[in-house]
């Protein structure tokens, strides 16, 4: 199955639009991306072709990294539990396009 074929298939088949995007995007800018410097190459492909989707990522990783954070304190035993769930649940992960 060619990807344009997958791609008509899942926007005719009720699969979510988000999705079908989310696949498109990457499938254009995640091919190759293995190796040294994988991570730059992703961003500055992701800025080139998907600037829309960029503040979206940025904010996105970053969320992902404070809670990452947060749970690795709780699982040192440097915060208390209460505070990590606190956290957690007021600096949700950001809404997706």
């Amino acid at each position: 199955m060619t990807p344009l074929t997958a791609i008509e298939q899942a926007l005719t088949s009720g699969v979510p639009t988000y999705l079908v995007r989310q696949a498109i995007c990457w499938a254009s800018v995640g091919a190759g991306h293995r190796g040294p410097g994988a991570f730059r190459r992703f961003k500055h492909d992701l800025f080139d072709e998907h600037p829309d989707l960029f503040s979206v990522w940025h904010a996105f990783h970053n969320a992902r990294a404070n809670r990452r954070a947060v749970e690795w304190l709780l699982d040192q035993g440097l915060i208390r539990d209460d505070a990590a769930r606190k956290f957690l649940v007021d600096h949700p992960d950001p809404d997706l396009p």
